[in-house]
This record gives structure tokens, sequence and C-alpha cells, in this order.
């Protein structure tokens, strides 16, 4: 989050020293511009609370910053192509413009999937169990639907399989990163 200086300088000394204050809440942006105004107030420091105010700051980086695997990274990143995919899918597949519910549901499912290669690329760690049991429901009918799509239309078809083997290796990248941690 972005924090506007000038914002922080309307503050009253009082409160701008809250900001400063161990286990503050206040992202390190607004930690060092509360430090820096009050410096500017002419506000005394000694080394041990400079010294303190810095660790916080660096403390909040660190408590704020997130590692990604590599490999989350992949996933994140072939979950949002097959998202792409599933715009093509959309537009190749004459079912999918018969009613606006199956337009509704296409929509809908395509959010989900930017959702969860949202949710892998913030580091949200339940999204994998979520993704991987979805994929596994989705195997069940998996043969049968890429059948009836190839024979009704190639085009949409491939897009069906090419998405299912993004989704699928997306998986298996989310199951090897953490087990490599």
């Amino acid at each position: 989050m972005n924090v506007k200086k000038y914002i922080l300088e309307q503050k009253s000394n009082r409160e701008l020293e809250e900001y400063i204050q161990s286990e503050s809440k206040f992202t390190p942006q607004a930690i060092n511009y509360a430090f820096e105004i009050l410096k500017s107030r002419g506000k005394e420091f000694s080394e041990e609370e400079i010294e303190i105010i810095n660790s916080q700051i660096n403390q909040t980086i660190e408590r704020d910053t997130i590692v990604l695997h590599p490999n989350e990274i992949k996933s994140s990143n072939l979950i949002l192509i097959s998202a792409g995919f599933g715009f093509l899918y959309m537009f190749f597949s004459p079912k999918v413009f018969t009613s606006f519910s199956t337009i509704l549901t296409g929509i809908i499912t395509i959010g989900i999937i930017i959702a969860i290669g949202i949710g892998i690329r913030n580091g949200i760690q339940w999204i994998k169990y979520v993704i991987a049991t979805l994929l596994v429901l989705g195997l069940f009918s998996l043969p049968i639907t890429i059948i009836q799509t190839i024979n009704s239309n190639l085009i949409a078809g491939i897009i069906n399989i090419i998405q299912s083997a993004l989704q699928i290796i997306a998986v298996i990248l989310l199951f090897i990163s953490r087990e490599e941690k």
C-alpha cells in the first residue's frame, strides 16, 4: 500500500509516535515517513531508538515479503494462460453462447481460474489444495468432455486439451515446489 507523506504530515506528534512504536502494524513506508517527520519537527532520537525503529522497519518488510518458489511462479503463469485459453474456448464453442446462463457459467469459471492463478502468485498456500481438488473432480469427466467437444468442434476440443494439460502441469509444479522448500 502506498502511503502519502503529506497525509502523515497533518498528524500530531503523538499520532506519529504510534507509527514508530514497537509491534506497529503500519507499513515500512509509513513508519519511515513518521520517523522522518518527527525528526524534522525537532524530536530527538537516541541511537538505540533509531536502531529499534530501523529494526522494526526491516521486520515489517520481512513479514510482508512473499517468497515464492520458481515453480509457484510457473504454476501461476500456467493457470493464467489456461484462463486465456478459456476465453478462446468460449468463442470457439458454439454451445457457450446459446443462453445467458452458459455465458455466465463460462465467465464465472474463468474468473475462478484467474483468482486461483492470482492466489498462487500471492503465496496463498491453501489454494493448491483447492485447484488439486477441482482438477481431480474434473479428471473424472475429462475424457467424455473432450470426446464430445472434439466431435462438435475440433478447435474447441484442442483448446480443452491444452487447458487441461496446463492445469495438470501447474498442480504438479505446486506440489513439487513445496517439497523442495
